[in-house]
This record gives structure tokens, C-alpha cells and sequence, in this order.
């Protein structure tokens, strides 16, 4: 099962698992954090790491795609 939130710019995903074996019933649990950051930032972030982007709003999902090279590659 799972359920997700949203706190500040995170999203996130909270899994639990009951997994069942011979000798009994194990519960597990496992947290996602998601960074959510706007085109700007993300545009921000990939001229920081030094590479050229564009943007496709579309993208192959229809949720956006961002294309990017490395520039100055050594």
C-alpha cells in the first residue's frame, strides 16, 4: 500500500509492505522524498552543473522532458 503528501517543495510517497514467508509476517516501510522545483530552477540547476537545455513541454509522457548536453566536455 501507499499514500503521498506534499510538505514544502517535497513530495512524498510513504510505502508498506506486509511480506509473508514460513516463518511469518514481516511489515516494512519505505519513505520517497521528491524534490518538485518549477522549469526555472530546474533550468537554474542545469546551467550550474554546466550543460545547455532545452525544454519540451509535451515530452514523450505529456508531463515535460528536459533534453540537455554537457558542454565543454574534456
Amino acid at each position: 500500500m501507499s499514500y503521498s503528501g506534499q510538505s514544502g517543495n517535497l513530495s512524498v510517497l510513504n510505502f508498506e509492505y506486509l511480506v509473508g514467508t514460513k516463518d511469518g509476517i514481516t511489515r516494512l516501510s519505505e519513505k520517497h522524498e521528491l524534490g518538485l522545483y518549477t522549469v526555472d530552477e530546474m533550468f537554474s540547476a542545469f546551467k550550474e552543473a554546466g550543460m545547455e537545455t532545452e525544454y519540451d513541454p509535451e515530452g514523450i509522457s505529456g508531463r515535460g522532458m528536459y533534453i540537455s548536453k554537457l558542454l565543454n566536455i574534456r
